[in-house]
């Protein structure tokens, strides 16, 4: 609303003192300038026209007639064409705009208590300038490269998002970009990253949206699969097979894209009511403001620090943390004080007969809404008997003393079919759409929407918030409660039968609308459904949630839907079908904790070992082999080969009952790895050949984020280079290395890469190439550092430590194998850990610590009998043949011996290469 006499054209507009041209008044009637003021108060805006109905006609019900009369009566007064408009812009279907350059005019006395032209609900503002002048300091401060994180604080209704919404709407939103998202009351687990995804969806979709779409391909990767609407199927389907990201790697690209978007343009990030917010989200907020790097950004993140929610996720913790750091902002919003509230009547009733409000009435207004904004608002204009009307001092009296009690007594005063309606979508939540209600009350659509379109124009408890499609075609209108504590007083009306029945008819027609594409609703369905006393069919939403939340390595968020679901089998009558599901439960269960705690975690132990008795049970069903896959990997991970080759075998029966190319090839995939590790060189290569003959890169890299999160095609390969190295084929170990390099390089898969380097490097050392062991571990270990991937850092650092001593760099070298191998334990992996020994081991050689190099190599020893892990036998027992004969220790005949057996278990590994070596050793010794 216009606050400040402006100029435009020949006209003058003054909100106090009308509209003039030149000397001449213009008369127009008291709706067609209050329209006037808001257009021009909203100057370069598109004003809807429910906006338009809000503001004007507050408690009636009236039609577009009423609308286009008035803006008929300004184009007349304006000499305005609507086909060719200087003035005011129709927008069809959506609003209208004022779009003519304006001067502002100077008072010559007196002040606004409200900045000019900065809402429509600028009455809600009365009180908050110092806050809002703060806000576009602040935003000064974004504009000048400084990042802004800032929490607006406050109690419910208090005006934390009127303030942000004025500040928004005081910018010139064609230099700046604007994206908000909105964090929603998750009783159980939500959705990760849920806000922040609305926020950049609706960026990437705006006008320029293109270049947002950009910015995230070349910054981002990892987050174009994660907002799905703006891609095709075909699309979707290729950005899937990316994979699973890391958290870091989430966090790190998101705030790198949000910075190259706010170097095109300042960038203000709306988050509102993130006391309801995910853990991921919070993550990001405290990354994102500890950023050092220049960015012209503005994060504003509204917050009820008391919200039992807010609390529980320690919202406070992390909000003193960032402003004692001086990361960010707190902008507190305190209740109004009396002379607001004068203001506020002032303001109201300033157009009456009745400008001066008795003081009492003031008062009384204070302690009846006890200052806050939007009380006080919602009991002027109850109690106001027309728009224009200001009650009375005895009407506050009648006023209840609590709010709460006052919001009641307007649920009360409302007929029954509306109040029936408002429960109803309390139930779908803050932002309803209509279809959503109809299914909740059981009633025909059409009413439905009526009904919201006329409570909207009231204003009191609803507003429209837009229009849309769902998946099955169905056209929705969406409206949305003014402020979530009407929602929650509904909502809290309901008795629990009802509530409960109103959540499962809501669940069931989102179900079937949104059939097909269940994944983007997964975390509302499995809420409704569990809410409305059906867990059984919140299981497998829940499943798609914790789907969703690993791919975006938000492990907490998905452990937390996976007890939710374990908690709900109890309602499956059925015992085969309870536990088959309990199975695919405990395996991504354990996934998840192996990402949280890692490989030794009791958690991880307890839920594979109830998977696998479970399995045991069930005997085989083609839908259990994910789950002894997760047995396979765990058992992989604490380098327990002989439980390796039992669930490998069984993997390659399950294969071939069900003749499954992609389960085949991860069942060769478990074999192949576990048989390379036991020393059984040929039986790895033929393995990697059986899996590669099958393997389309098309069909299967999909497969990746389900089992162990690389790619099987480059596995394969890395394999077959470490098992051809070791036999002595160089040319077809090189052939396999640049094929696995190449195929790694061209996938979006940081994972795989680290592992596909690790594994090549660790080929070439052991076909002595320094040059290629160097580079690639180096590469691998920079890659691991980076995204946080524990394991292949660990692998790489221990080979890159062997290099730098060979290079000469052998106190560097002693320094990252020791590094490598407190890694691994630190972890709980044992695989490869006997390989890593016997590198520090020789490292120690290369040091002249024979003492040191001696008990490493027993260690490696110890480790292989202890977990079965052979393929690298022939070279620790050649070193320790060589420790035994040097003259430090003196024991050349029991050092022959040493040889003598190394190069028989190459021998009959077929280790060509170790045999060579260990061969060498002896003759030089003789």
């Amino acid at each position: 609303m216009l606050d400040q006499a402006i100029s435009f054209g020949p006209f003058r507009l003054d909100p106090r003192g009308g509209l003039t041209r030149g000397k001449r008044n213009l008369r127009l009637t008291p709706k067609a300038f209050a329209l006037l003021c808001l257009l021009a108060g909203q100057r370069g805006r598109v004003v809807t026209k429910d906006e338009l109905f809000d503001v004007l006609w507050p408690r009636a019900a009236v039609g577009d007639a009423a609308l286009v009369t008035c803006i008929q009566e300004l184009r007349q007064a304006l000499r305005d064409d609507a086909r060719r408009p200087r003035y005011i812009e129709t927008l069809h279907r959506r609003g209208y705009r004022f779009m003519a350059p304006v001067t502002e005019i100077a008072r010559s006395t007196g002040s606004s208590a409200v900045p000019a032209g900065i809402s429509a609900d600028h009455l809600k503002l009365v009180g908050r300038t110092a806050e809002l002048e703060e806000l576009q300091q602040l935003y000064g401060r974004a504009l000048s490269g400084r990042r802004q994180i800032v929490f607006v604080m406050g109690e419910p209704g208090i005006g934390k998002t009127a303030l942000v919404s004025a500040l928004i709407a005081s910018l010139d939103r064609n230099a700046v970009r604007v994206a908000q998202g909105q964090c929603l009351d998750h009783h159980g687990a939500g959705e990760p990253y849920m806000p922040l995804i609305e926020a950049l969806t609706r960026l990437a979709a705006s006008a320029d949206g293109t270049r947002t779409k950009s910015v995230f391909a070349t910054h981002a990767p990892s987050w174009l699969a994660q907002m799905p609407s703006l891609w095709t199927r075909s699309e979707r389907a290729a950005l899937e097979i990316r994979g699973r990201a890391t958290s870091e790697r989430m966090l790190r690209e998101l705030t790198q894209a949000i910075d190259a978007i706010a170097a095109d343009a300042p960038l203000v990030l709306l988050l509102e009511d993130i006391h309801w917010s995910d853990s991921s989200t919070l993550d990001w907020l405290a990354h994102v403001a500890r950023r050092p790097e220049p960015a012209r950004l503005m994060v504003l993140a509204t917050v009820r620090p008391a919200d039992l929610t807010a609390i529980a996720a320690r919202v406070g913790d992390i909000i003193t943390e960032l402003t004692l750091h001086a990361q960010a902002r707190e902008v507190t919003l305190e209740p109004l004080k009396l002379d607001a509230i004068e203001n506020f009547l002032a303001a109201r009733f300033g157009g009456t007969d009745r400008t001066a409000q008795p003081p009492e009435i003031a008062r009384l207004l204070l302690e009846r809404s006890g200052g806050n904004p939007l009380f006080m608002v919602s009991i002027v204009n109850q109690l106001s008997i027309q728009g224009d009307m200001a009650p009375t001092l005895e009407a506050f009296k009648s006023v209840p003393d609590d709010v709460r009690r006052f919001i009641d007594q307007q649920i009360d005063a409302l007929n029954p079919d509306d109040r029936d309606l408002l429960t109803a979508a309390s139930v779908v939540g803050r932002d309803f759409a209509t279809a959503a209600a109809a299914a909740a009350l059981g009633c025909d659509v059409e009413g439905v929407e009526e009904a919201c379109a006329r409570m909207a124009r009231q204003g009191v408890f609803i507003l429209r918030s837009g229009s849309g499609t769902w998946p099955d075609g169905t056209p929705v209108e969406r409206y949305a409660f003014r402020h979530d504590l009407y929602r929650e007083m509904l909502y809290d009306r309901l008795p629990a039968s009802r509530r409960a029945l109103n959540h499962a008819r809501v669940g069931l027609r989102l179900e079937s609308a949104w059939a097909g594409r269940l994944d983007a609703i997964a975390a509302e369905l499995a809420e409704h459904f569990s809410r409305g006393n059906e867990p059984a069919r919140a299981i497998p939403h829940h499943q798609r949630a914790a789907r969703i939340a690993l791919r975006r390595s938000a492990n907490r968020e998905a452990i937390a839907h996976l007890q939710l679901a374990l908690d709900a089998l109890g309602s499956i009558a059925d015992e085969a079908e309870r536990s088959k599901i309990e199975v695919e439960l405990r395996v991504a269960m354990g996934s998840a904790f192996i990402a949280v705690r890692g490989f030794g975690a009791p958690e991880v132990l307890e839920t594979y070992t109830r998977a696998e008795g479970l399995c045991e049970r069930l005997g085989e069903l083609p839908d259990l082999f994910p789950a002894i896959w997760g047995q396979w990997m765990f058992r992989n991970g604490r380098g327990e080969t002989d439980a390796c080759r039992r669930l490998g075998t069984r993997l390659l029966a399950l294969a071939d009952r069900f003749d499954d190319a992609g389960l085949k090839i991860q069942a060769h995939h478990a074999m192949w790895a576990t048989s390379f590790v036991r020393g059984e060189l040929s039986a790895a290569r033929a393995h990697t050949r059986s899996a590669l003959a099958l393997f389309d890169p098309k069909v299967h890299r999909a497969m990746a984020s389900q089992y162990g999160n690389h790619d099987a095609g480059c596995c394969a390969c890395n394999f077959a280079a470490m098992s051809l190295a070791l036999a002595g084929n160089v040319e077809a170990a090189r052939a396999a290395i640049d094929k696995s390099l190449a195929a790694a390089r061209n996938l979006d898969d940081p994972f795989t890469l680290a592992l596909t380097l690790y594994f090549t490097s660790a080929a070439g050392q052991i076909l002595g190439d320094v040059a290629l062991a160097t580079a690639n571990s180096e590469l691998s270990m920079q890659i691991a550092t980076e995204h946080d991937l524990a394991q292949p850092k660990a692998w790489s650092m221990g080979v890159a430590g062997w290099c730098r001593a060979a290079n000469g760099d052998v106190s560097q070298g002693l320094a990252m194998g020791r590094q490598a191998i407190a890694a691994m334990q630190a972890i709980q992996s044992r695989h490869f850990m006997s390989f890593l020994l016997g590198l520090l081991a020789d490292t120690n050689l290369r040091a002249g610590h024979e003492v040191d190099a001696m008990k490493t190599v027993e260690d490696a020893v110890a480790m292989a009998d202890a977990t079965g892990e052979h393929f690298y036998d022939a070279e620790l027992l050649r070193l320790r043949g060589t420790l035994l004969a040097h003259p430090s220790i003196g024991r050349a005949p029991e050092g022959m011996a040493a040889f003598r057996t190394s190069i028989a278990i190459a021998r009959k590994q077929g280790a060509k290469t170790l045999e060579l070596r260990a061969s060498e050793s002896l003759r030089t010794l003789h």
